[in-house]
């Protein structure tokens, strides 16, 4: 009798939640209709997995496949390299577009340039630099979901204005507003073009994804990000991938694609076979929902259980989703970061852990982080005030 009353309000209980978040959990925003341009356009550079020698170049253009390509040139050498292109025809609520991408091999140091070609028209020239990446600087962004654009568009520009040499731009997720094409070009306008010169190194969060039983990636995620295809079987196409530096190894770990008990497992013993290996790189992790939370009632039970211990291996993890920042100091440190105008109320007893270092429920900003074989230096910046809120510095 106690079981079946137990049952009975379990059920009840999860019906009241369903109708409750039934708008948040499953009911998608229409996407206005829109139109592609014939000319390459929305031009993005990512990393191939060796970060010393290769680089993706994603663009799209029209709304048929064209024979398309990528002319490159290595500075100091006369000859122009055609590189075929991959393409893909995406269907999205409102529309439809062409997505090439043409992936770059055994690039040696120096200064590149490049055009993107899809039939008759082609792109403007870009420019990007192989350096020999000995000392690394990468830049942190948390939850950006800009509606319009413009504070985005000015964090943006400080940023990379202070970090000129910056040899990625990395993000926790949530960088759309929602999964459209709408919001994909305020990305790419708050980047004003630097998108195709400086590599753009992202995880999904809920925002890229599209509400439903199933949760799934929005299709336009791995045509505009050129990943490497390095995940397991099970992630391919989601944005589960790693990408090794000369001194660090990034794995993005896309926490909205773990639907099963099985996926857990899985993520788990690829993540723990990342971090044990290659000794000498410093590990960093980036996944869009934190393993210990910090806004009010955001707490990730399963991913705590899956993941705390393995992710003992690595020595920093980054997080967004809770929108305020906070970096939590044990092995790894564990960083949660806010990069949009939006903060959620902080837990009560955050200044009760003992293991907190630092916390701002109001941040907005970034992280920058440079690494050497024997050196780590994290800066965290607050742009509305223009200071540095938090710095570590890590050796081995």
């Amino acid at each position: 009798m106690y079981l079946i009353i137990s049952l009975l309000l379990i059920l009840v209980g999860a019906g009241v939640l369903c109708a409750v978040k039934w708008q948040a959990w499953f009911v998608n925003q229409p996407e206005q209709d829109y139109v592609v341009a014939q000319r390459p356009n929305n031009i993005v550079l990512t990393m191939g997995q060796d970060a010393q020698h290769q680089r993706i170049v994603s663009w799209r253009a029209d709304t048929a496949i064209s024979r398309s390509c990528l002319r490159l040139v290595h500075a100091g050498h006369l000859d122009t390299v055609n590189i075929a292109a991959d393409s893909a025809l995406i269907y999205s609520q409102a529309g439809v577009a062409a997505y090439y991408q043409a992936r770059l091999d055994n690039l040696q140091e120096g200064q590149y340039s490049y055009q993107c070609v899809s039939g008759d028209r082609q792109s403007e020239w870009h420019n990007f630099r192989i350096s020999d990446l000995d000392t690394t600087t990468l830049l942190f962004f948390g939850d950006i979901e800009d509606k319009k654009g413009t504070p985005s568009r000015l964090m943006m520009q400080k940023a990379l204005s202070r970090n000129a040499n910056v040899d990625a731009v990395c993000y926790t997720g949530n960088i759309l507003e929602h999964p459209m094409d709408k919001y994909w070009q305020v990305w790419q306008r708050s980047l004003e073009g630097k998108q195709s010169i400086v590599p753009q190194i992202a995880v999904a969060g809920s925002n890229e994804y599209r509400k439903g039983l199933m949760r799934k990636i929005d299709n336009r995620w791995t045509h505009v990000f050129g990943i490497p295809q390095n995940a397991p079987y099970r992630f391919l196409g989601t944005s589960t991938y790693f990408i090794d530096f000369p001194t660090a190894r990034l794995i993005m770990l896309d926490t909205h694609a773990l639907n099963f008990l099985s996926d857990y497992t899985i993520m788990q013993t690829w993540l723990s076979r990342l971090l044990i290996s290659d000794p000498d790189k410093w590990k960093i992790v980036i996944m869009h929902q934190p393993v210990h939370y910090a806004a009010t009632g955001r707490y990730h039970p399963a991913l705590y259980l899956a993941f705390h211990e393995v992710l003992k291996d690595a020595d920093l993890v980054f997080s967004g989703s809770d929108h305020n920042y906070v970096r939590r100091q044990e092995m790894p440190q564990y960083i949660i970061l806010n990069s949009s105008d939006r903060n959620l109320e902080i837990r009560k007893d955050i200044n009760q852990d003992p293991l907190v270092a630092c916390y701002d429920e109001k941040m907005k900003g970034y992280c920058s982080v440079s690494l050497t074989y024997d050196s780590l230096h994290l800066y965290t910046y607050d742009i509305v005030h223009d200071r540095i809120i938090d710095q570590l510095s890590l050796g081995r």
